[in-house]
């Protein structure tokens, strides 16, 4: 296996005569202080020494004033750093991995936090694993805009320990959040950064599908970050759009070209497949929302995703059967005859 350095920044190695905390906490920001301020609540209520930890804001040019927000709640403890223009999530993501000097990185969202004993549980583990391990996460809640949880996302294996047969999971779906993610520096030393998507989505799941493929990853059982869904997030605002989809299929040929070859073309098959009937879920909320637009939007990402036989069946079945799609079959029998033609056998 092999990585085209060319998709992806170089991450150079931390200077020599720099320190070396085993934590970068890396929390990339744009216009959200009062999630913010939580976030970094919940890193400083269990934040380590400097010597053992770094934690950093990456301000991506927010309009609003989190330099402030910063200030109040590290009370020096937090460093700062503010894009001169806005780049995107992807670009703020690098930003922080150059200016990281931690052993290990938590890219931990403004608008996430984690709960307690989330770094000294993860340090405690991974300072008796192999080199072999460059990755680590853990069950983890999802909440809303209130801090409620909604759900918890699914027990991986039922001890701690290292994960067996990982990239055959996370290759096809991604079952995992950023908050509950932690990965070695040294990994994206040797793999590189985060892919610059267009549309800015999809860019974690490629990073950890990449870090599967080339090293083994620790998991722990126990609840210790949570992901906020809300109306206002990134991939809330692109779901409705579509753009997601076209993003995960970008990331999903990029991953591609470095899957094992044994592995690579069942992976990428069972990849699209599962996220053009995502999308076509997804069609299916949007149109139950008064959201036709998004709903067309959705299946055409889905369809060029996907158009085996079964998937287009699958879109029958789910979503052109419902009596409020009526409207959308003449566009979709449209979007149809414009996809890649393996779906005429039906």
């Amino acid at each position: 296996m092999s990585i085209n350095e060319s998709l992806f920044p170089r991450i150079y190695p931390v200077a020599p005569n720099l320190p070396r905390p085993f934590w970068s906490v890396i929390v990339p920001a744009y216009n959200r202080p009062d999630h913010l301020a939580e976030c970094l609540e919940s890193v400083l209520a269990q934040a380590l020494s400097p010597e053992e930890m770094q934690i950093l804001v990456i301000d991506d040019c927010s309009p609003t004033d989190l330099e402030k927000t910063v200030q109040e709640i590290g009370k020096g403890r937090v460093e700062y750093y503010r894009h001169s223009q806005n780049h995107g999530n992807s670009f703020t993501f690098n930003t922080g991995l150059q200016k990281s000097t931690g052993q290990w990185i938590h890219l931990l969202h403004d608008d996430d936090w984690v709960l307690p004993n989330f770094y000294r549980k993860f340090q405690r583990s991974l300072l008796s694993q192999p080199e072999t391990v460059g990755a680590a996460c853990c069950r983890y809640a999802i909440g809303d805009s209130n801090r409620n949880w909604i759900c918890l996302s699914e027990l991986h294996r039922s001890t701690p320990g290292i994960l067996q047969d990982w990239l055959s999971i996370v290759a096809v779906n991604n079952p995992l959040s950023p908050p509950a993610v932690v990965i070695k520096r040294k990994a994206y030393e040797h793999l590189g950064g985060y892919h610059c998507f267009e549309n800015g989505c999809g860019e974690d799941w490629e990073v950890f599908k990449r870090v599967a493929s080339f090293y083994d990853w620790w998991y722990e059982t126990e609840v210790l970050a949570t992901y906020r869904h809300h109306q206002k997030s990134i991939t809330s605002a692109k779901v409705v759009t579509g753009v997601r989809t076209s993003d995960l299929h970008i990331g999903i040929d990029i991953t591609n070209t470095y899957l094992p070859e044994n592995l690579r073309a069942e992976l990428t098959a069972q990849a699209k497949r599962n996220y053009a009937l995502m999308a076509f879920g997804r069609a299916v909320e949007l149109l139950n929302e008064g959201i036709p637009g998004g709903a067309i939007g959705q299946i055409q990402a889905g369809l060029m995703l996907c158009s085996e036989p079964a998937v287009v069946k699958a879109l029958f079945e789910q979503v052109l059967t419902k009596p409020n799609a009526e409207n959308l079959r003449q566009a979709i029998a449209e979007i149809l005859l414009e996809v890649e033609p393996d779906w005429v056998d039906l």
